[in-house]
């Protein structure tokens, strides 16, 4: 595992209270879209350079989500959560 890798792992468990499967495909996730994004160029996707917390991305969500199925897609992509987390984290109160 690379130490980039590594450390947003570490980050996600420990700050946002994320399993080690969920942390682990959050990273993954965000390193894998920045690097295919980015392909070639030493740039990865600033939100991926630091965990983000449950509160933030559920603000995210709470501001983003329109209730289309773009919306839901585009939330999943952007922050590496299921369905039914959008759906979740769009319907529990402020």
């Amino acid at each position: 595992m690379s130490p980039l890798l590594e450390a947003l792992v570490e980050s996600l468990r420990e700050g946002c209270g994320l399993s080690d499967e969920e942390a682990m495909r959050l990273a993954r996730g965000a390193l894998d879209w920045g690097a295919t994004k980015y392909a070639g160029e030493a740039y990865y996707w600033p939100k991926a350079c630091r965990a983000l917390t449950r509160d933030e991305i559920k603000r995210a969500v709470k501001r983003e989500f329109t209730g289309g199925a773009d919306s839901v897609e585009r939330l999943c992509q952007t922050y590496s959560i299921s369905k039914s987390q959008v759906y979740r984290l769009a319907n529990e109160p402020a």
